[in-house]
């Protein structure tokens, strides 16, 4: 996975990697990480061709929108601080 990331850093500008519950999707040079539900891991389980398309991942599975370009985080965004991890809330 460690190689994975790494390319995620570079190029291409648009990626996407699983591992299981765990997604990250780089779109327009932005990255993005997303705690799966099981209801949209059953989704990409079911629909693999879809990681091979960044835009419409984020599409199919709903995912929030990246941090907008003021600053300002999404509302199920959560700052992550050394040694916590951010939960989205769905709120």
């Amino acid at each position: 996975m460690s190689g994975r990331l790494c390319k995620l850093s570079s190029r291409p500008k648009d990626a996407v990697v699983r591992a299981g519950a765990l997604l990250i999707v780089k779109v327009d040079w932005v990255v993005q990480v997303h705690q799966l539900t099981a209801a949209q891991q059953a989704i990409l389980d079911h629909r693999p061709q879809l990681a091979a398309s960044p835009k419409e991942i984020i599409s199919v599975l709903q995912l929030t929108e990246p941090a907008s370009q003021d600053g300002a985080l999404p509302s199920a965004a959560q700052p992550v601080s050394r040694g916590e991890t951010a939960i989205a809330t769905g709120n």
